[in-house]
């Protein structure tokens, strides 16, 4: 389901995302505007596709409530899950700014709310103020950083390290503080887990069995609590 925002609440929400998004920063206030006008909510249930791998890419989203994952096929047919991302974060920057098809697709985990934006107008106003790709560019090392980190673990790091590698990558934006760790505020199926980690649903509950012995993951009902990173 799609539609025009109404509330001007929601759109109190946006700008606070837009003043601390390195992308749009040093915008000016009226190329700002022009993008904020272009906002249609997308409201998704479980299961539906937010946009999907090899489109077109036609707005920046972000993500109001919900969570999502973003994967890609496999050769097999199943699915390889890049990440999970969830309320207050962005979706699909990359493709706006450098105008190429999707590397990946986007489906809601849960109730979902998102808010896109027109990239069209992003692609005019960076092609008319090329300061502003500074914000670009910032934004790539800031994914790049996370690749390499996410890179390195999977090369040198145990499956131990992995998990809650990725438990902490996921508990930075869906979880909240709890003791001295973090509670993942949406539901992380062991199947999921899995895919992210790439490996089977017998090794991922043997390691998790002696990360639970060790203090470093627990759950707590049907959410994973993991200990901070001290």
């Amino acid at each position: 389901m799609t539609h025009r925002p109404q509330s001007d609440s929601d759109a109190a929400v946006w700008r606070t995302a837009f003043d601390s998004s390195v992308l749009f920063s040093h915008w000016a206030e009226p190329d700002r505007q022009r993008l904020l006008d272009t906002a249609v909510e997308r409201q998704l249930l479980p299961g539906q596709t937010l946009y999907t791998r090899g489109e077109a890419a036609r707005a920046l989203y972000f993500v109001e409530s919900g969570c999502l994952k973003v994967m890609v096929p496999t050769v097999g047919g199943d699915e390889a899950v890049l990440d999970v991302v969830g309320a207050g974060q962005w979706l699909g920057e990359l493709g706006v700014v450098d105008q190429l098809p999707r590397q990946h697709s986007t489906i809601a985990m849960e109730p979902c709310q998102c808010v896109g934006f027109d990239s069209a107008v992003i692609a005019r106003v960076l092609q008319a103020n090329p300061g502003l790709y500074q914000g670009v560019a910032l934004l790539l090392c800031q994914r790049l950083r996370a690749m390499y980190a996410w890179g390195e673990d999977n090369l040198l790091g145990s499956v131990k390290s992995r998990i809650v590698h990725r438990l902490r990558h996921i508990a930075s934006s869906l979880g909240v503080p709890l003791e001295d760790g973090y509670l993942l505020r949406t539901r992380i199926s062991q199947e999921l887990l899995a895919a992210m980690l790439g490996v089977t649903r017998q090794t991922l509950n043997k390691e998790l069995a002696g990360l639970k012995q060790a203090g470093l993951v627990k759950k707590v009902g049907a959410y994973y609590w993991v200990k901070r990173n001290r």
